[in-house]
């Protein structure tokens, strides 16, 4: 089964890659070749989130293009930045004391 999902995996990849060549005037209709890998690999929270997060930043684009220019790529890369140590801090929390006893062998 494996096997075949990389296969199928790889296959949507290509198709996806090649898609805005053959088809240059519907390039806007297909979607991110590496959004798409990627949605499979995530939580379906943070799918959503990823979702609200694009639909967010296009409204903040059409509404304010100035601010938007400025801030939305700034403010994207500290939420992802700030959600990736969160969740590592709450790892080392919940895991902390064992991975310590067993780093010092105890």
């Amino acid at each position: 089964m494996k096997t075949w999902c990389i296969v199928v995996g790889g296959l949507v990849g290509i198709v996806l890659t090649l898609l805005p060549r053959i088809a240059p005037e519907h390039e806007h209709l297909v979607p991110s070749p590496a959004g798409v890998g990627l949605a499979w690999t995530f939580h379906c929270t943070t799918a959503c989130s990823s979702s609200l997060g694009g639909a967010l930043g296009w409204w903040a684009e059409k509404r304010y293009p100035k601010w938007s220019e400025e801030f939305t790529f700034p403010v994207a890369s500290g939420w992802i930045a700030g959600e990736s140590l969160m969740g590592v801090a709450l790892v080392v929390w919940e895991n902390g004391p064992e991975l310590l006893r067993k780093l010092l062998g105890g």
